[in-house]
């Protein structure tokens, strides 16, 4: 590099920082300045995920908007119902079944959309799933079943939807990543890496579209903060700053949306101090985060897995479970697994008067259980498995403490 070289570079370093103050400045006016938003009246706006949590009331948010949603999940009766709630609403909506890790499920769908539906004019990849465990207790099916959900599946649904916004040069790519993605923490390593690369993705997905003239193709990508989207989760918090709620979350991304931000975090101001922490020497960066500490821990798990009747039972099969006094109802898999505490009592009753049955309804009628898997997780101890068999017991009897 010759000396003209060095003054050219020294140059556009300086006019670089000068424009980054600009922007520094410009961003914390938008703080308390809001900006436009656009319109998404009659936009075909795309939401996976959208059974449950965070994807559902973003469904319901964009349809209180007066767009067209169309609602992906695997799980079909969640899905409608998040469609249905958006039609009481008064808003648009229709619904699919689709398991986002299945590429050829993705494309196929996407087919039918464009068919009944019309052009996808904003992609909302929000389906996502939040397991917490050690690093070293992840087996490959479950790093894969991760990696699948987290990330694999913005892949697909980009292949599918991005090649027609690029056509008609229009268009809004939204990502759900999160705040772990440049603050990991103790216990959900995958899933830090997953979303890490989620915002990755993007960066150089907005990278690539500003390759091309005239591109009006938009991206943004998400970073909240833990929501209280779930509670059925088998994970113990415990945040300097609670949880946020999942309406005011949603709200958030929504608003970022229609103001085409490129970065959205929630809360505005996270994002934006995890990445200055980043800058700090390690010491000084661990020093504000013991402040604001953040630990997850896995909950201890109670699997229930029941075998078919055997022939000579007069016992009915089991349709609900109560542990410590809560009732849940058995899937058809005959599989459950939910969070409880240490100290666990489980039952399991019948179906009630339906079935003829000698067995008063409400009884503890456990004959089935073939194994009782107890998984005990606190604090980072490695998981302690005890296998007990249930055996039927006297309703007034309560079932032992496994």
């Amino acid at each position: 590099m010759n000396c003209c070289e060095a003054l050219h570079l020294l140059f556009h370093v300086l006019v670089g920082l000068l424009f980054t103050v600009v922007c520094v400045v410009g961003q914390a006016v938008y703080l308390v300045v809001p900006r436009k938003q656009k319109s998404i009246k009659g936009e075909i706006v795309l939401v996976t995920g959208a059974g449950r949590g965070l994807g559902r009331r973003l469904a319901l948010s964009f349809g209180r908007r007066q767009a067209f949603v169309v609602c992906w999940d695997k799980d079909a009766e969640n899905n409608q119902n998040t469609v249905w709630d958006i039609r009481q609403e008064g808003g648009q909506a229709i619904g699919f079944q689709c398991d986002v890790t299945d590429r050829k499920a993705v494309m196929d769908t996407a087919v039918l959309v464009q068919q009944q539906v019309g052009h996808v004019t904003i992609l909302v990849n929000n389906a996502g799933i939040y397991p917490v465990k050690p690093i070293l207790d992840w087996s490959p099916e479950e790093l894969h079943k991760l990696f699948d959900t987290n990330l694999m599946a913005h892949f697909w649904t980009l292949k599918a939807f991005l090649p027609a916004m690029l056509e008609r040069n229009s268009g809004h790519v939204v990502a759900v990543s999160a705040a772990a993605a440049v603050a990991p923490v103790a216990h959900e390593l995958p899933y830090s890496a997953s979303k890490a690369a989620v915002s990755a993705l993007m960066d150089g997905l907005i990278q690539e579209l500003r390759l091309q003239q005239s591109n009006k193709v938009k991206v943004s990508c998400v970073h909240p903060y833990y929501t209280a989207s779930r509670n059925d989760l088998p994970v113990k918090f415990d945040l300097r700053i609670g949880r946020l709620s999942p309406d005011y979350v949603a709200k958030e991304i929504v608003k970022g949306v229609l103001e085409e931000r490129e970065a959205i975090g929630v809360p505005r101001f996270m994002f934006f101090w995890i990445c200055f922490l980043r800058c700090l020497p390690q010491s000084a960066r661990k020093r504000w985060r013991e402040i604001f500490y953040t630990r997850v821990w896995p909950e201890p798990v109670i699997e229930v897995s029941i075998d078919e009747k055997p022939e000579s039972c007069a016992v009915p099969v089991p349709t609900e479970f109560v542990v410590n006094g809560k009732t849940s109802r058995i899937r058809r898999s005959g599989k459950i697994i939910l969070a409880a505490s240490e100290d666990v009592k489980v039952h399991l009753r019948d179906p009630g008067t339906a079935l003829e049955t000698n067995h008063a309804p409400g009884k503890t009628c456990s004959s089935f259980i073939t194994t009782t898997d107890i998984f005990s997780q606190t604090d980072g101890d490695l998981p302690r498995k005890d296998i007990a068999n249930q055996e039927e017991q006297p309703e007034t009897q309560e079932s032992s403490k496994l």
